[in-house]
């Protein structure tokens, strides 16, 4: 199968596609918890070049031309409690794609790609968090091959 979009780091360049990407996302969050998500940035210019700075973190960027159409927040962690094995992990802290190529297998690009990576890097599990609302995230994560692995559960007071 060849692939539609060019993967690559996110550069310094980038930041208004990643922007708007990620606050997308955000606007996504805040739409349907309000409650819990305000209105805000939710990548300002001075943390995104910190991201790309950070030896700990990947921002891994989908491009269709020029233009940034997906990106994967990839963020490497070694657990520090003395309750958990120090195993490292490499955690998805965001996958956004625009609307407007949705299903055309950028998100499926960026997840497998942040796999392959977080494999290379020595990392023993890939896990992210994603809300109950958001089912057509919930059935592509399934799809990828991710599975429960808790639940976080609340009450309304």
């Amino acid at each position: 199968m060849t692939e539609k979009f060019i993967l690559r780091k996110a550069e310094k360049q980038d930041y208004p596609d990643i922007h708007a990407l990620l606050y997308a996302l955000h606007r996504l969050h805040v739409q349907a918890r309000p409650d819990i998500y305000r209105q805000a940035d939710p990548l300002p210019e001075t943390e995104y070049q910190q991201l790309l700075q950070d030896e700990n973190t990947l921002l891994l960027a989908a491009f269709d031309g020029e233009r940034a159409v997906g990106v994967c927040q990839l963020c490497y962690r070694l657990p520090k409690s003395p309750l958990l094995q120090p195993v490292p992990c490499a955690f998805i802290e965001a996958l956004a794609v625009s609307e407007d190529v949705q299903r055309q297998g950028v998100g499926k690009q960026l997840f497998l790609q942040a796999r392959a990576l977080a494999r290379e890097r020595g990392a023993a599990r890939l896990s992210l968090n994603v809300w109950s609302f958001n089912e057509k995230a919930l059935s592509f994560y399934r799809k990828m091959g991710l599975r429960d692995q808790r639940f976080f559960m609340e009450e309304a007071l």
